[in-house]
């Protein structure tokens, strides 16, 4: 599941940051180095542990466990749009 899903993940990240730079004035954040390094350090230990808990959990529950979070992102942002317009 992860192998035909992550070219989608990349095309839609590649997408998103194109938007942003383009609706910015294409600058991009002015964040210390630190914390670039730190979502690095946070993208490496994310690949280290799913790729241990990948032998142990069983797709058909990542897969629930990804429809569940995307479900609840979702309902997340049409609550805050909502709260918004009040």
């Amino acid at each position: 599941m992860a192998a035909t899903l992550q070219p989608l993940w990349v095309a839609i990240s590649a997408g998103a940051l194109s938007s942003k730079l383009t609706f910015s004035g294409n600058q991009t954040p002015q964040f210390h180095w630190t914390v670039w390094l730190g979502c690095l350090i946070a993208i490496l230990v994310g690949i280290w542990i799913g790729g241990h808990l990948s032998r142990r959990v069983a797709a058909g529950t990542v897969r629930r466990l990804v429809i569940a979070l995307a479900f609840l992102g979702a309902v997340m942002a049409l609550v805050t749009g909502l709260v918004q317009l009040v």
